[in-house]
């Protein structure tokens, strides 16, 4: 019983992490999307004023 606990708890901290990486991963790459989309606004602009 307390073997399979023990596998449980294992799977369930790598899942967790997994998760949170996961997490991580959207929250970078939400941040990244928002960078580049500003960039690119702001090229338009300025080709948009010349």
């Amino acid at each position: 019983m307390t073997r399979t606990k023990q596998l449980f708890a294992a799977i369930a901290g790598r899942l967790r992490l997994i998760e949170w990486r996961w997490s991580l991963n959207d929250v970078l790459s939400s941040v990244a999307g928002g960078l580049t989309g500003a960039v690119i606004g702001l090229i338009f602009v300025v080709a948009w004023n010349r």
